[in-house]
């Protein structure tokens, strides 16, 4: 994460976001640029992070953010049925407990608008937008809770991201997947207790290789199809995950020290 320039945040729409994910959401939106997606724009409000673009219908969040503005004042038809004008206020963007969702300080964004009717979820086109910006690191925010076929969704495009060259982490409440693809490694901090698990995305993952964990592996291959991978154990040491081809899912605990 040493590249500014190169790192981008991307936050969804979950509507569930724990206090420690908005706190390191925070602490992460003050060093690097943030894209924030439909509904996403509200959790960078809540967290108090400036944005760099807001992409989307604006289906989720219910009116169309302009630049330099919390809310827009709409001046033509929304693009989906769900966002109603009389829901949009022009002195800024209201929580839904009711809260004035200020502009954070020095916050100028650009906001690209999509249709509802479209091939590509709103969170495929901003991956492809940070792809476009030059991204090579890409940390995600609010991607997993609401529907599961959402969750799945995400996990997807994210894969397609990351075996196109980008380094991809998704956080979410107290654990966080890397995304890896042969041939790569990742090294992961020495926790006391919490578990890692490997899952492949691609039909077979070859040339896996664990060292630090409770359960060792050498050259082994996961399969797609087995649940073989699954709640490996920290032991108190750092853990080396490597693999040769295929691309695979590390969903690991964060904070369990």
């Amino acid at each position: 994460m040493d590249n500014l320039d190169s790192t981008y945040l991307v936050v969804l729409a979950s509507p569930e976001v724990s206090a420690g994910e908005l706190q390191l959401l925070a602490r992460l939106g003050a060093r690097y640029p943030v894209i924030a997606v439909d509904g996403g724009f509200a959790w960078c409000r809540q967290a108090g992070v400036p944005i760099a673009y807001a992409i989307g219908d604006f289906d989720s969040l219910g009116y169309v953010p302009r630049e330099r503005e919390a809310a827009c004042r709409l001046t033509e038809k929304p693009m989906c049925a769900r966002i109603d004008t009389a829901d949009v206020r022009g002195e800024g963007a209201f929580s839904e407990d009711g809260a004035l969702l200020k502009d954070a300080p020095g916050d100028t964004f650009q906001t690209k608008v999509f249709p509802c009717k479209k091939d590509q979820t709103d969170f495929e086109l901003a991956l492809d937008l940070a792809q476009r910006l030059g991204a090579h690191e890409i940390l995600v925010f609010a991607a997993f809770g609401g529907r599961p076929d959402h969750a799945l969704a995400n996990e997807q495009v994210m894969a397609h991201a990351a075996e196109s060259g980008v380094a991809v982490t998704a956080f979410g409440e107290n654990f966080a997947l890397d995304v890896l693809c042969g041939p790569s490694e990742l090294r992961l901090e020495a926790q006391l207790a919490g578990t890692v698990s490997l899952l492949a995305m691609t039909p077979e993952v070859r040339g896996v290789c664990i060292e630090g964990l409770e359960y060792a592996l050498h050259d082994g291959t996961l399969s797609a199809r087995t649940s073989r991978g699954v709640s490996n154990e920290f032991r108190g040491a750092p853990a080396y995950i490597s693999v040769e081809s295929g691309t695979l899912f590390i969903f690991h605990s964060l904070n369990s020290n």
